[in-house]
């Protein structure tokens, strides 16, 4: 995962310390056996750029069409961001 992120990060260098970080993070894993998905959400890192960071390697992965072992529900990744209404007030 870092080295698929060391295209992106110009300092390549804070590619591990970003996967790291990703680990860390709280997501939401949410099965939807009708659509054969198993939806991973990631909660939002720690400023906006590792926020482009993450879901540029969230799209990768998800080009990969990858299924969880033992199911054949295929993995998302997203960001937790990506659900929230652009127009939504605080």
């Amino acid at each position: 995962m870092a080295n698929i992120l060391r295209e992106y990060i110009p300092k390549k260098d804070e590619a591990r310390s970003l996967i790291r970080q990703t680990f860390m993070t709280d997501a939401d894993i949410m099965p939807d056996e009708k659509n054969g998905v198993l939806r991973i959400s990631i909660h939002n890192m720690t400023n906006p750029r590792n926020n482009r960071y993450v879901q540029q390697l969230c799209d990768v992965l998800n080009n990969s069409e990858t299924t969880f072992p033992g199911t054949n529900l295929r993995l998302v990744y997203d960001l937790v961001s990506n659900h929230i209404p652009t127009d939504q007030e605080f």
